[in-house]
């Protein structure tokens, strides 16, 4: 699965009057030099992932080099700003209207301090501007990035963006922070017509917590009703949310739910209370029972904590195979900037290996130890419910995917597996 930029087609909906061209970096047959030459960028903005960090350094440099303007934004850029150079100014958290600002303020030539919501690299240092809170939402301008193919298991995908920001604040992720604790909805008609006007059969909503207005997502869904919409949708959740309304499920598995993302994040209710989670760890097998009801895939994430020991993996797998999650995928506890566990933990890898397969902070087993049990408890929890996973996609008529899941699944594992280039195995 490679998703659409969706970050790089909303800034470019929040400046229609300009000429934008969005590069996907992952998927361009040429390389950046080319683009650089070939569009003659005035500004060139950029985005990514914590473990994408030095090929966004890679980008802004050979920009800045190039002669144009650097700007990033994101969930990375805008808590680890310091660690960029040939860097001008950073968008902090939502993006849109202050990056809307900022090119007005750059063809004007008038100050960019008075832009909300920047860090200005301003003779060696850092200069943040006040923060505002904007409400610019525009629609993504997927048009222009038609020439790529983004795929799910090989059949085609559309990611649209209806809500923004989580009410939660688990200590291992960044969104409440990104968004200043906001929580936004789009406008139903606005959600639907966007989709429909598409020829996607499958729609990602990205929304970090799709369920969090449960009035917003009865609405959302009388809508797609009534439009008569023949589309399969995946989302994510919580699985308290699932067990406070099971029939909102049911009503949205007729309407074509495909799939729910949850993050179970803990084996047992310490884990999950030390993750500042707020959730009833019986609520994750309760949601798991009301989605297989519905016919709709159950996948979620276990956290692995660099603490565990031997014994805690085993308590793992026992956990896994009881909560009979359709996929359950596994991520070591990783600090990223900006999440409030981040200074509690001494990092001790590069930010590309953020990849959350990888431990990046000391554990307490030795670490290829900590990275064989961490690849085992993986492997089996994969292999414990492949069959019923099956048949759910034969269910939704995906069994051609079948093999293309697998396929996917084992580059997980495999990736999982490369310790290469990692200190903590030095």
């Amino acid at each position: 699965m490679v998703l659409e930029p969706m970050a790089l087609e909303l800034l470019a909906g929040s400046i229609p009057e300009h000429t934008v061209k969005i590069i996907d970096m992952r998927m361009a047959k040429s390389p950046l030099s080319y683009y650089l030459s070939e569009f003659k960028p005035d500004v060139v903005g950029v985005t990514g992932v914590t473990a994408l960090h030095d090929s966004m350094q890679n980008i802004i440099t050979r920009s800045k080099a190039y002669g144009a303007f650097t700007v990033a934004g994101g969930c990375h850029a805008s808590f680890a700003y310091r660690q960029f150079y040939d860097l001008d100014v950073v968008v902090v958290g939502e993006g849109e209207g202050s990056f809307r600002m900022l090119i007005s303020a750059l063809e004007t030539n008038s100050s960019l301090e008075e832009v909300p919501n920047l860090q200005i690299h301003k003779d060696n240092e850092w200069v943040p501007t006040k923060h505002v809170a904007l409400d610019e939402w525009p629609l993504p301008r997927r048009d222009l990035v038609e020439g790529n193919k983004y795929t799910l298991f090989g059949k085609d995908f559309l990611v649209m963006e209806a809500t923004r920001g989580c009410p939660h604040r688990c200590k291992f992720c960044v969104t409440p922070h990104l968004f200043k604790g906001r929580y936004r909805v789009r406008p139903v008609e606005q959600v639907v017509d966007y989709i429909a006007s598409k020829l996607q059969p499958i729609i990602l909503f990205p929304d970090s917590d799709f369920l969090a207005s449960s009035k917003y997502a009865w609405s959302l869904l009388e809508a797609i009703k009534r439009s008569g919409l023949r589309k399969k949708y995946m989302i994510m959740v919580r699985s308290d949310e699932i067990t406070a309304e099971p029939e909102l499920i049911r009503e949205w598995g007729k309407a074509g739910l495909l799939s729910v993302f949850i993050g179970y994040e803990g084996i047992d209710q310490i884990q999950l209370n030390k993750f500042n989670k707020d959730n009833l760890i019986s609520n994750n097998e309760q949601a798991v029972s009301i989605l297989d009801e519905c016919g709709v895939i159950s996948i979620g994430t276990l956290i692995v904590d660099p603490s565990w020991e031997v014994e805690d993996f085993r308590k793992a797998r026992a956990y896994s195979r009881k909560l009979e999650s359709d996929v359950t995928l596994f991520s070591i506890l990783t600090p990223f900037p900006g999440t409030d566990i981040f200074p509690e933990y001494e990092i001790i890898e590069d930010y590309h290996n953020f990849d959350v397969i990888h431990p990046v902070v000391k554990t307490f087993l030795p670490p290829t130890q900590f990275q064989r049990e961490f690849l085992k408890l993986a492997k089996a929890t994969i292999s414990d419910h492949s069959f019923k996973l099956g048949r759910k996609l034969v269910k939704h008529g995906l069994l051609n995917v079948i093999p293309k899941v697998v396929f996917g699944l084992a580059q997980y594992i495999r990736k999982m597996g490369n310790t290469e280039g990692y200190k903590t195995h030095e």
